[in-house]
């Protein structure tokens, strides 16, 4: 984590930027940036290819899903494993243009079980217990994360530096200009 001085001589913890566009299904494809805001400052916090994005059921309504899941990858029961999970709260679509779409909405402060983030050195593919499939077809064997890993653990440091922070998902097309 990454402290700067704040204009009133505070040091608020600002997590890492990081880069899961190796592990995110179709990134030769689609460029997703998640930038997070904080008291004084925006970064580009995450960058990841494919998203989804489903509003929760209707005992959450008004929460939405914003998931990735993890590129070739799945559990032992061949369910796709996840990259990441988090849930957002006041989601309102901003734009649809060029090719991308772009929203924003705050990351769910009260429920830490619903945020799945890793930090920048996750990758399930090097932990150890990862296998390779011996059931799938030649050619097409995959990873298979090892059992408890379907989605990242908790990561609570991370989750109490973003509780409550606005974020902008700008999820599309990637274009030449933005590899």
């Amino acid at each position: 984590m990454v402290r700067r001085r704040r204009a009133d001589g505070e040091f608020p913890v600002i997590p890492p930027d990081m880069d899961f566009r190796p592990l995110s299904r179709n990134s030769d494809k689609i460029l997703t940036t998640v930038t997070l805001y904080t008291d004084y400052d925006r970064s580009a916090w995450i960058k990841l290819g494919e998203i989804q994005l489903h509003e929760r059921d209707n005992n959450h309504r008004g929460a939405w899903m914003l998931s990735a899941y993890l590129l070739d990858a799945t559990d032992f029961e061949h369910d796709s494993a996840h990259l990441l999970k988090m849930e957002l709260v006041g989601v309102v679509f901003t734009a649809v243009e060029y090719g991308q779409t772009r929203f924003e909405g705050f990351i769910r402060a009260d429920d830490e079980d619903t945020f799945r983030v890793g930090g920048p050195d996750y990758n399930p593919l090097l932990l150890k217990g990862t296998t390779r499939c011996k059931r799938c077809r030649r050619n097409k064997t995959h990873p298979i994360v090892p059992e408890g890993h379907y989605v990242p653990p908790l990561n609570a440091e991370l989750f109490n530096i973003v509780r409550g922070r606005r974020v902008e998902v700008v999820t599309g097309v990637l274009h030449q200009e933005e590899d």
